[in-house]
């Protein structure tokens, strides 16, 4: 049958499979679009949130199937009647459930299952999930989140091990693929980092599923370090770590949980910016073979406030109003599930993304975007070796594509924005971008880019951060002179446990500091007590270990809070002093100049920095500039992190936010 877009928007390929379809074709023939929902969690109507949940294009409803349901003595699941109708209901509509096995059983154990009984009870539960389901569903993921606790009560939160999870792994996935062989074992996903993941791998993971699982929300960073395309950088980076651990062959990855929330705090995204991130996450995951799905988190906002995060991660509100990022996934889906990805195509410039994709009718998709901000790029694409024929273009989230035919008349230049009166040439065609996707259709295999031209349209001048008075603000005074104010960081007031560890006083971790500086620099001194002194990282990592995380951001009057400020990871290893940075509120690419002198002598570390103002962007250190500073002293007893001490915020919470730091006036 020949597709049109017209007939993809308002058919079968858009709206799902039909009733009657099995739900299994959708993890075995194409690319699984999915989301998290939360029927687990007892929220919304299962029929309704099921409804517009498939009208979106979607096929895969990710959802808490809790081990906490799991009768022991029974030797069966019992439900509440919500996640019944849940399971029963979307098998019935051809959706593929992706099961998230995971979080305590209390019948069991009141933590993680790690003894021998617990990890057979979780095994039993496994088993009898796929053996029940069998034929019905069949994506499972193994846990979720192991290493954060995530589920956990707050006394277990962060105890959970690699060693652990794969001996876990280990027991239920043979069980599993007994019961079902064509079922789909995904390992457990991790949120504190790659580090945590390579330490899975080399317990034998990868040996124990048919893929991993990976989170990496990056939507609290600044500048270009948000975007999908940053994201999908390291999705490839743990896609070459896996074959590491696996013979040298790249183990399927499936990114269960991705998304960029709408809440009105550092972080937050407009709505129509995370609907150009949908569609860009989405067809730049169709350009990796590996990648077999993508679940966005989440479908429905969990609440109302506008301030919390978890409140506004869904494309669509509680009340199932469709919010701009779920016509973008309706737009997008028949690319993405039924689309065969081509090829990049070469542009002549950079900040430009073309993907050509083949679908089932023999006509092809061109997507393209640019990721530079502030401007739109004309594209001019010569027809090549591809056909004459009808062209239609849609701007991802719109719901009727335009109609159009080669031949394009440069009758004013997008450069100089003059007439140039030249004649129409019937080879060439010409569309504009901007950071959401547009899709070309129609055959285009063997098209050239002729041009890229680029046209300036500042972004209006909308303040992108608070700027408020904080609740801390201390003296730097000259370097040399007397009388420097020295604050003291210590107490559970100032610290926040990741693990199971309370802080035991002031000998287990406590910090001192100053601030002075001159025409050039500023002086930071900081003088941490702490019992043990573990630092086995390095670069990025060194957060991980006994560390020092710093940073700084300069302001300009009558300016909100810059969006990024500069920050640094410092620290004591065994080869001496290390310093990352990691962000730099001017965007720079060239090596830190800041300078750290840092010593141990008994329990006592002693961190001095020297930092150019030039380089964190305080243009004029004249006596009376604010400068906003927020410290992180990161504590590791040996193992990984077991919390931190902090002076200010915006930075340990990964929420990167200068408004949050505290002060320093130069005196």
């Amino acid at each position: 049958m020949n597709y049109s877009w017209k007939q993809m928007l308002r058919g079968g390929l858009l709206l799902g499979f039909c009733a009657t379809t099995l739900s299994l074709a959708a993890a075995d023939e194409e690319f699984i679009m999915g989301a998290t929902t939360h029927f687990g969690h007892r929220k919304g109507v299962v029929d309704s949130n099921l409804n517009v949940f498939k009208e979106s294009g979607m096929t895969s409803p990710r959802d808490d199937t809790a081990w906490g349901h799991w009768k022991p003595k029974e030797g069966r699941c019992v439900f509440p009647q919500i996640y019944s109708d849940f399971l029963e209901e979307s098998i019935k509509m051809g959706l593929s459930p992706l099961h998230i096995l995971a979080y305590h059983n209390r019948e069991v154990t009141p933590g993680y299952p790690k003894s021998p009984e617990a990890i057979e009870e979780f095994a039993k539960f496994a088993e009898w999930m796929t053996t029940t389901y069998k034929g019905r569903t069949r994506l499972y993921q193994v846990w979720n989140e192991w290493d954060g606790g995530c589920g956990m009560t707050a006394e277990f939160k962060g105890q959970g091990d690699p060693a652990s999870y794969a001996k876990l792994l280990a027991a239920a996935y043979p069980r599993m693929k007994k019961a079902d062989p064509d079922c789909v074992v995904i390992a457990n996903s991790v949120c504190t980092g790659e580090a945590f993941l390579e330490e899975t791998f080399k317990n034998g993971v990868l040996q124990n599923c048919d893929g991993f699982a990976f989170h990496g929300y990056n939507y609290g960073q600044a500048g270009e370090n948000r975007y999908p395309e940053a994201f999908l950088k390291r999705v490839k980076g743990v896609i070459e770590l896996s074959k590491k651990y696996n013979n040298g062959v790249a183990k399927p990855v499936y990114l269960t949980e991705i998304g960029w929330p709408n809440h009105a705090k550092r972080g937050g995204s407009e709505e129509t910016l995370t609907g150009d991130y949908v569609a860009r996450m989405y067809l730049l995951a169709k350009t990796v073979p590996e990648i077999k799905g993508v679940w966005w988190y989440d479908f429905q906002d969990d609440g109302y406030d506008s301030e919390y995060n978890e409140n506004n991660f869904g494309i669509v509100t509680p009340d199932l109003t469709p919010k701009d990022p779920w016509f973008v996934m309706r737009s997008v889906s028949p690319v993405i599930r039924k689309g065969t990805f081509l090829r990049e195509l070469s542009s002549p410039n950079p900040a430009v993304t073309l993907l050509l994709f083949a679908m089932p009718d023999g006509s092809n998709v061109l997507a393209a975007w640019t990721t530079q901000p502030e401007c739109r790029k004309q594209i001019i694409i010569n027809r090549g070796t591809a056909p004459d024929g009808a062209l239609q273009l849609l701007t991802t989230g719109q719901t009727k594509p335009v109609d159009h035919r080669w031949g394009f008349r440069e009758w004013i230049d997008a450069n100089s924005n003059k007439h140039s009166g030249g004649a129409e040439k019937r080879d060439i065609f010409s569309f504009t971008v901007t950071g959401r996707p547009v899709l070309l259709s129609g055959k285009l295999d063997g098209i050239k880019v002729n041009t890229v031209k680029t046209i300036d349209r500042p972004a209006l001048q909308v303040a992108q951060g608070r700027m408020s008075i904080p609740e801390q603000i201390i003296d730097a005074i000259p370097a040399g002179s007397s009388g420097a104010t020295t604050v003291k960081i210590a107490g559970d007031a100032n610290y926040r446990r990741l693990v199971n560890k309370p802080l035991e006083g002031d000998k287990d971790l406590s910090a001192e500091f100053k601030v002075t500086y001159d025409k050039t620099n500023l002086y930071l001194d900081i003088a941490v007590t702490d019992d043990v002194h573990s630092q086995e990282f390095s670069a990025k990592d060194l957060w991980r270990g006994d560390s020092v995380q710093v940073a700084f951001a300069a302001f300009e009057a009558y300016k909100p809070a810059p969006v990024a400020g500069t920050e640094y990871q410092l620290g004591l290893t065994k080869k001496g002093a290390d310093i990352m940075r990691e962000s730099s509120q001017l965007k720079l690419n060239t090596p830190t100049q800041l300078k750290l002198d840092a010593k141990r002598d008994g329990n006592l570390t002693t961190y001095k920095i020297t930092v150019p103002f030039s380089e964190i962007g305080v243009k004029d250190p004249k006596p009376g500039t604010p400068v906003g500073l927020s410290i992180v002293i990161n504590d590791n007893d040996g193992k990984d992190r077991d919390g931190y001490l902090h002076w200010g915020d915006g930075i340990g919470t990964g929420n990167k936010a200068p408004e949050e730091y505290n002060w320093i006036i130069l005196r």
